[in-house]
This record gives C-alpha cells, sequence and structure tokens, in this order.
C-alpha cells in the first residue's frame, strides 16, 4: 500500500459541526503534519480514518480502494491516540513482542530505555510511557502509523531522538503527526494540512500558517 486518502470528511456532535469536507492524503516514504487549534476535530479526523469514530460522510480509500474500516485489515493502519491504550499490568517486553517489534531496534535508538524492558508500563512515568507507546506503534510493521500528540509530556531531548526515528522510518511507511507543539510538526512534515472552520487546507509556507491566524505573523 502506497497511499491513504481520506475525503469529503464530516461529521457533527449534536448540534456542533465538528468537520465538513475534509480532505488528507498520505503516502509511504512521507510525514503528513496536521495542525489546528484545540477543539477543532484533529483527533476526531483521525479516528475516522483509523476506522473506530463513526461517520455519515467519508470516503476512506487504501491505494485507491475504498475501505470501511481499514484498521482490521491486518498490517494496514495503526494509531496511538493522546492516551496510551496499553494496559498497566503489561510488561514493555510484551508490548513489543505483540506489535512484533525488535527490543534491539529500539535500544539500538534509545539506549537507556533497555532497563525497562521488563517492567510494566504502571512502573514508568508519564512520559516514558507517551515514549514507548509512539516507539512500539512506529516501529511496528504496518503501512501508515497516526500519531495524536506524540511529542506531548516527553522530555526534549527524547523529542528530538524521536523525530529522527520519524524521519528514518517514513521510508517504510506513511506517517501523519499531529501535535500542538507545531514546531516539531513543521521541521519534519513533507506535506501540511491545517484545519481552520471545519474543513481542511494545505498549508505550504510558514506564511500560510500566520495567514489562517495559526501562528503571528513574523
Amino acid at each position: 500500500m502506497q497511499t491513504l486518502t481520506a475525503e469529503n470528511i464530516a461529521i457533527s456532535f449534536g448540534r456542533r459541526e465538528i468537520l465538513s469536507g475534509v480532505s488528507l492524503r498520505v503516502e509511504k516514504g512521507k510525514i503528513t503534519g496536521l495542525l489546528g487549534r484545540n477543539g477543532c476535530g484533529k483527533s476526531t479526523l483521525l479516528k475516522i480514518i483509523f476506522g473506530t469514530q463513526p461517520a455519515p460522510d467519508k470516503i476512506i480509500q487504501l491505494d485507491g480502494k475504498t475501505i470501511s474500516h481499514p484498521y482490521t485489515i491486518k498490517g494496514a493502519i495503526n494509531y496511538a491516540p493522546q492516551f496510551s491504550f496499553f494496559p498497566k499490568g503489561l510488561t514493555i517486553a510484551r508490548a513489543l513482542k505483540d506489535f512484533g517489534v525488535s527490543p534491539e531496534k529500539v535500544f539500538h535508538d534509545f539506549p537507556a530505555l533497555d532497563a525497562d524492558m521488563h517492567k510494566t508500563f504502571a512502573e514508568l512515568s508519564d512520559g516514558i510511557v507517551r515514549l514507548w507507546t509512539i516507539l512500539t506503534l512506529v516501529y511496528a510493521q504496518s503501512h501508515f502509523t497516526l500519531l495524536d500528540e506524540p511529542f506531548t509530556h516527553i522530555m526534549p531531548l527524547h523529542v528530538e531522538q524521536l523525530k529522527e526515528v520519524l524521519q528514518r522510518e517514513k521510508q517504510n511507511k506513511g506517517i501523519v503527526v499531529t501535535d500542538h507543539m507545531h514546531k516539531h510538526v513543521t521541521e519534519i512534515a513533507d506535506s501540511l494540512y491545517i484545519i481552520k472552520d471545519r474543513k481542511s487546507l494545505i498549508v505550504r509556507t510558514k506564511d500560510d500558517l500566520a495567514f489562517h491566524s495559526y501562528i503571528p505573523f513574523c
């Protein structure tokens, strides 16, 4: 699979319209950045693309083939929400095994994490849990990975290392990254979207972000 596309995404919660006519294209070998103010619908969009959030209007396609629930296709896509979905009593070693990730691959980039292998998620700090969650999904074999706020709660040194990992691992998959720390996203994104007024807009330059009132004009 080389492309993941979402078209005409629309959803409302009660009388509140969240997304209307949103489109997104993700390609293998590229990082797609997704920006927008808090509450604009970024997380909802990722869940719709993944297939766990129902939406009355949506077209999700893998290599041009329409798929209603991409997460049901083995090896197609994985998704890291803003919270850790791993059971607190699960060990790191078991989590890596379940996702088919080699510990040695992790330790090559993060040697200090070797000490966590036989610990449970409950024994780790929020920042380390977040790092392990993101790394596990990024290293796992899937055609596409969706990351919702991957840099949140992670210490600055680990953020920079994680950005390097994402830049390398994109050769094996297409990656979507959304984070309120927009500078990290813009630094690594090959293509960039912003959600504004319930629609998705392509961002080509930093001035576009200012024009859409996401950052101040310099």
